[in-house]
């Protein structure tokens, strides 16, 4: 799948401190009803490079793991937090129940 990535200026630069790579990945939590999938960000490359789509853009490389659907096929990325709680915000996760 093409991913559109859509990051603002502060992330940019966030990532860029962290080494200019960026992994996208699903976390999968058990539940008894209704089972909870959230997204798991690591900064570098993945172990396993054949389960993830790589994209380059703006001078950084992301990994999104495949499998992984967003609304309109666009991530949007971005920087929440102050001072030493900063993290990254990614949006359009598209989830189906």
């Amino acid at each position: 799948m093409k991913y559109k990535i859509v990051i603002d200026s502060k992330a940019k630069e966030w990532i860029m401190k962290k080494g200019k790579a960026l992994t996208i990945e699903s976390v999968h939590f058990p539940n008894c009803c209704v089972p909870i999938v959230e997204l798991s960000f690591v900064y570098g490359k993945p172990a396993d490079k054949e389960k993830f789509e790589k994209i380059m853009t703006e001078g950084l490389e992301f990994y999104i793991e495949k499998g992984l659907n967003f609304k309109n096929s666009e991530i949007k990325i971005g920087l929440t937090g102050f001072y030493l709680f900063k993290t990254l915000r990614v949006e359009g996760l598209q989830r189906i129940i």
